[in-house]
This record gives C-alpha cells, sequence and structure tokens, in this order.
C-alpha cells in the first residue's frame, strides 16, 4: 500500500507540474473585443488567377508527418511515396518541430504543424526557423486562438489555418474574428464544393487563399494518403518561388476520393484536372478546366449562384451585390477542384488582413490576476505533495549538509 500510495503522489506531482507550466501559458494572452468585421467592398476586382501561367503548375503537399512526430513512416519513405505518386513538391509539417529534409538548400521548405491543445487547433507555419510548444492547452478561447495566429505570423512567412471542421468545438460562425492567417485548409470528405468555414471566413472580410492537403500520418493507407494535392504556378521548386506563388494567390486546392482501384488511383494522380486560365472580363469571370466537370459558384455567405453541368468553360457575372465569388468543380469520378476567391476591394494593397480586435484591458487584468491565482495554488499543491513524498532521511541529509556547511563557514 506504501508503495501504490508513493506511486500515487509522483503521479499527482507530474500532473500538477503540467498544470503549472500549462497556466503559465495563459498569462501571456490578452482578452480582445472585437469589432464587426467588414465584407469585401469596392469597384475594382482582385483576381489572383489573372496572368497565372497554367504551363507551370506543380503538384505539392505541405501538411504530412513522419516518426518525428506522430507519424507511421520514416522520412526516406514518406518522400519516396509523393515522389512515386507525381508530388513535386513536398514539405513535412511535424508537430512542434522543423525536420531537415535533405534536400538543396534552396529547395528546403521548413515547416512544422504547430498545435499541443486538446481542441485540435492546429496551424502549419511555411517558413519557421524552428517549432514551438506554446500553445493554450485546455479549452482555448476566442481570444486564445486570435492571439495564436497573431503570435504564429511572426514565427514564418505562411500561417495555414489547419482543418477547420476536424477543429473540436468550433463552429463555422466562430472563424469571423479570426485572422492573421494567409491560407485555410479545405474541408476534406465534401464532393459538392461545400466550405462552410471558409466561406463564413469570407463572408466577415477575411481573405485567404486555399490549401488542399492530405495531413498524412501513414503513406500505406489510402485513407490517410494521396487524397489531396495544392498546385502551385511556379517556375522552380525553389522555396523563394514557391512562397510568392503561394503569397500572391497562385495555387488551388484538390481533394481526391480513395479510389479502391489501385490501378486507376495512381493513373488519376498523374493526370489530375488543372486550372487553364481563370480570368475578369467586362465584369464576368470566365473559368477554363482542363477537363469536363459540374462546375458551381459560391458567393456571400456560401450561397451557390450558379451551375454548369458537363463542361469545362464557364462564364459566370460578377454583379456590383457580389462581394466575392468562388469556383467549385466536381468531376465525374468525384475529384473535386477549388479555386481561391475573387474578391471586390476598394484599391491599394490586397488581401488585407482585416484586424478587428482590440485589447479590452479591464478584463485581462482580471484574467491574469484569475490565472495567477490558479497557477500559485498548482504550485502550492506540487510543493505540498513534493514534501510528503519524498522520503525523511532526504531531510535529515539536508540539515546534516546545512549544519556542516554553517560549521566550516564559522572555522574560516
Amino acid at each position: 500500500m506504501k508503495r501504490v500510495a508513493f506511486v500515487g503522489r509522483l503521479l499527482l506531482l507530474v500532473v500538477l507540474l503540467a498544470f503549472t507550466i500549462i497556466g503559465i501559458f495563459y498569462l501571456f494572452a490578452p482578452v480582445y473585443d472585437f469589432k464587426t468585421p467588414q465584407q469585401f467592398s469596392g469597384d475594382l476586382i482582385y483576381n489572383p488567377y489573372q496572368n497565372i501561367d497554367s504551363a507551370t503548375w506543380k503538384k505539392a503537399n505541405f501538411h504530412c508527418h513522419t516518426t518525428a512526430s506522430d507519424g507511421h513512416d520514416k522520412l526516406a519513405v514518406v518522400q519516396k511515396a509523393y515522389r512515386s505518386y507525381g508530388y513535386d513538391i513536398l514539405a513535412v509539417s511535424d508537430h512542434n518541430l522543423v525536420i531537415s529534409q535533405g534536400l538543396p538548400a534552396q529547395e528546403e521548405i521548413p515547416t512544422y504543424e504547430h498545435g499541443i491543445n486538446i481542441s485540435k487547433f492546429h496551424s502549419v507555419v511555411i517558413g519557421a526557423k524552428h517549432g514551438s510548444i506554446f500553445d493554450f492547452v485546455l479549452l482555448p478561447t476566442e481570444s486564445n486562438h486570435f492571439y495564436t495566429l497573431k503570435w504564429l505570423r511572426t514565427q514564418g512567412d505562411i500561417v495555414i489555418f489547419d482543418h477547420p471542421d476536424r477543429t473540436r468545438w468550433l463552429e463555422p460562425e466562430d472563424v469571423k474574428n479570426l485572422s492573421y492567417y494567409d491560407m485555410m485548409e479545405v474541408e476534406r470528405g465534401f464532393t459538392n464544393g461545400v466550405l462552410s468555414y471558409y466561406d463564413e471566413a469570407l463572408s466577415h472580410g477575411h481573405y485567404s487563399y486555399v490549401l488542399a492537403s492530405d495531413d498524412c500520418h501513414e503513406v500505406g493507407n489510402p485513407k490517410h494518403f494521396g487524397r489531396a494535392a495544392t498546385f502551385v504556378s511556379t517556375p522552380t521548386k525553389r522555396y523563394a518561388d514557391v512562397k510568392k506563388a503561394l503569397l500572391s494567390g497562385h495555387n488551388f486546392g484538390l481533394t481526391i476520393p480513395a479510389f479502391r482501384d489501385s490501378n486507376y488511383r495512381r493513373w488519376r494522380h498523374f493526370h489530375l484536372p488543372k486550372i487553364q486560365s481563370l480570368k475578369v472580363r467586362n465584369d464576368s469571370l470566365e473559368l477554363v478546366l482542363s477537363e469536363p466537370a459540374t462546375i458551381k459558384v459560391f458567393g456571400h455567405s456560401g450561397v451557390m449562384q450558379f451551375e454548369y453541368v458537363a463542361t469545362n468553360q464557364a462564364k459566370v457575372p460578377f454583379v456590383k451585390t457580389d462581394t466575392y465569388l468562388r469556383f467549385a468543380a466536381i468531376f465525374s469520378d468525384s475529384v473535386t477542384l477549388y479555386t481561391n476567391p475573387i474578391a471586390r476591394y476598394k484599391g491599394g494593397a490586397f488581401p488585407v488582413f482585416q484586424d478587428t480586435s482590440s485589447v479590452n484591458y479591464p478584463l485581462t487584468v482580471l484574467y491574469i490576476l484569475g490565472v495567477s491565482l490558479i497557477v500559485l495554488f498548482s504550485l502550492f499543491l506540487f510543493f505540498l505533495v513534493l514534501v510528503r513524498t519524498l522520503p525523511t532521511r532526504f531531510f535529515r541529509k539536508v540539515k546534516r549538509s546545512k549544519v556542516a556547511w554553517q560549521y566550516a563557514k564559522s572555522e574560516s
């Protein structure tokens, strides 16, 4: 029984220490108030594809894992698998650490996935020098989410809002105040072009580009591997060119079913549909794809406004009341293509990152005081349990050492 009690105290010590460290992170985040975001407006139209070079599309994946974190396969196995399926660019995004991918220096894309919280509010950071475990682990608030994204913007070149549909306790309306991310990961599993979180953010004036990725943890599992790709229009695989293309919206996303026929699956990966052009002409949007599909056009609040069946072209009016439009093309085998949005703006630099936040200082002070009390109480319990856990002879030894030190000091 004494041994069981001792082990129990040790486990309690670990829990209390972890809780104390977790609590300290919360001391850094203010409490924010948010104004009502402004939707896109203006006489100008932002189209990231206007001068795209369709001959330079390169197939990429920016979100997958190896045994360096919680992946099933080693780096070399992951790289070989993606190369065998025609991926030109691969950035491994292990959890909370940046690993070298053994590529030529100019082609290395330093990337990691940030987030250790229980709600799975994660972000991929491209261009990061190192990973981090700084996070709000237990039930992060809206202010915590906002602060995390804002802080991550200082840690790398590109911030990607990961799998919003798989983030626990996050509803589409919860993203209306969040900003400071450059791209949002499309929701896997949809074959009808609907992206509820993405459209909610766009409808509140938070412009970002789409990113489709595997989030692969096991390349041998067809449900994990080869389920998505982001095509990037870049002249080379150098990171400088890839970064420029992604920040300019010269990309589109594809989600791919887990085809049962392995031969067709591999063939399809080398023959995926692409955007040939997407231009604005006389207040209309003209899309041309490489193969026929059902083309759906979504606008404000994610409302589908047009649908074209069995065609590789669509001409859509972009009227004054449209804040943005985006295309989704569903092909005959359920491969789905997602474009970046074409949006209205008033001039100047675009896209802009709309920050509607302001720090609520009274609430922040009360919040920090409350967290401080919890942390101090947890620390007090830790030392209380520690004293009861350490054997009595330990304190006797410490006392003898102290007496001996004082005696030696007096003699000198």
